[in-house]
């Protein structure tokens, strides 16, 4: 769970330290454009313990990911601004969401994996809890992977909802919540979930990830992930100049 209230929604920031030393220097920071995410000096300055990742950050990652992933087409790794729209549309007629998400193809793939904000409130800023729900069409089943026990739990299952209208999977939705590492601090929720999409990223298609072992994200593990997320973003920024 993150102690941390943002004042932000999903998609924005909460610092709550300074950041000293950056590896990105202040004559350095700027503004990076990666696919269809754009960051701000704010958000790279996120990356640094012990700040609370935001959505632009976690959307620059997960589409790096996806660009790379040996799961080629068969996944959407899916921003987080998409997820957040989908979880508050419930009163959406799911033919006029399903033409808003056409581009995705998401009937046609086999993981569809989107990051959860808890954020209840689509008309007010807020959220301070990031999780993971994924979708596999192998067994038709939503997997919720929450690094701070089910927090998350209400919300995912909200999400998967409209995800069971938008497939056409009729009958219950199956939403199971599954093993996964626990964070051991208040605000490594979003490092969590980029790790998790990070594992899912290397898996071979087609592949059904019930649990992730402790071992695939530790502490240790989380802090070395910001600094190579810091130093991808430093390298792009060179490669733009």
């Amino acid at each position: 769970m993150d102690t941390h209230n943002p004042e932000h929604s999903d998609t924005h920031v909460h610092v709550s330290h300074a950041v000293s030393e950056p590896i990105l220097s202040s004559e350095r920071i700027g503004v990076l454009t990666y696919k269809d995410t754009t960051l701000f000096a704010q958000d790279l300055q996120l990356l640094r313990v012990p700040n609370w990742l935001d959505g632009r950050i976690i959307g620059f990652y997960s589409s790096w990911l996806e660009e790379h992933s040996t799961l080629g087409d068969d996944a959407c790794f899916m921003y987080a601004e998409t997820a957040h729209m989908i979880s508050h549309s419930e009163d959406l007629p799911v033919d006029i969401l399903r033409d808003i998400l056409s581009a995705l193809d998401l009937a046609q793939k086999k993981l569809i994996l989107m990051p959860v904000n808890s954020n209840a409130d689509p008309t007010r800023a807020g959220g301070s809890h990031w999780s993971l729900l994924v979708y596999s069409q192998e067994d038709k089943t939503f997997r919720h992977f929450d690094s701070a026990h089910a927090m998350n739990r209400s919300r995912a299952r909200r999400t998967a909802a409209v995800m069971k209208e938008l497939l056409e999977l009729g009958g219950r939705c199956n939403v199971e919540e599954a093993a996964c590492p626990q964070q051991a601090n208040g605000y490594d929720c979003g490092v969590y979930v980029l790790a998790l999409l990070e594992h899912y990223s290397k898996q071979r298609p087609g592949v059904v990830l019930r649990a992730v072992p402790d071992d695939v994200v530790t502490p240790q593990h989380a802090t070395e992930l910001r600094k190579k997320i810091e130093r991808l973003i430093a390298r792009l920024m060179d490669e733009d100049q």
